[in-house]
């Protein structure tokens, strides 16, 4: 193979890989292989009572594999566990259930796979007004890079344990991490997976197949 392959080569790798993408969901994949984080574990452990819960792993302690969920905030109003919080318009939390929440006006509450998939998401809900600025979900890839974000907007989910589910999905296996920002911000029932088969997107298999008919040319004429 000569040197004049070499454009053929980069372009053949260029069409098999894409940027990370993912789009924002509100219910639950059914092609998913899903696994589902109650948090049932822990009871009304926050941060003022236990300093390690800055980082914990929520996937072994219920079976499943290593889920790391991690905070930073302003605030050491940290939750895990069924601990009572009100979020004034959207009802109170938790309803017979335990949930991790974040209270802090910047920062994050992190939940990291230990490896890539197709789909995350959970039982969510907040205070609204809570703090200036959004609420805010977001998609992270294998670096913490954000892939796709989404600001939390509903109101008045009156009555308690009341929310909405959302999260993210993805053709490729390329979510590495599941954010929430901002503000009094609280989840249950986080779930994530894969597809059975990760298929390539169409139009990567188009270029792969230009690239590789390119070369076949190449090598035919010579």
């Amino acid at each position: 193979m000569t040197y004049r392959h070499a454009p053929l080569l980069a372009l053949i790798a260029a069409s098999c890989w894409a940027p990370a993408q993912a789009d924002p969901v509100t219910s639950v994949d059914p092609g998913i292989d899903a696994r589902v984080i109650t948090f049932s574990p822990y009871n009304a452990f926050t941060t003022a009572a236990v300093p390690a819960l800055a980082s914990t792993d929520v996937g072994t302690a219920e079976g499943f594999e290593s889920v790391l969920l991690s905070f930073s905030d302003d605030s050491s109003e940290r939750i895990l566990g069924a601990v009572p919080t009100d979020l004034g318009s959207n009802g109170a939390w938790p309803l017979n259930s335990a949930f991790a929440g974040l209270n802090a006006a910047s920062g994050n509450m992190n939940f990291r796979f230990s490896r890539g998939m197709n789909f995350v998401g959970g039982f969510v809900n907040y205070r609204p007004n809570a703090f200036d600025g959004s609420v805010t979900l977001a998609a992270l890839d294998l670096y913490g890079n954000e892939i796709e974000s989404d600001v939390l907007a509903f109101t008045d989910a009156a009555g308690s344990g009341q929310g909405e589910f959302r999260g993210f999905a993805s053709s490729g296996a390329d979510i590495w991490g599941f954010a929430l920002s901002n503000g009094q911000v609280v989840i249950d029932n986080l779930t994530f997976g894969t597809n059975a088969i990760s298929v390539p997107e169409p139009t990567s298999i188009a270029l792969a197949l230009v690239a590789l008919g390119a070369l076949g040319a190449s090598r035919r004429r010579r």
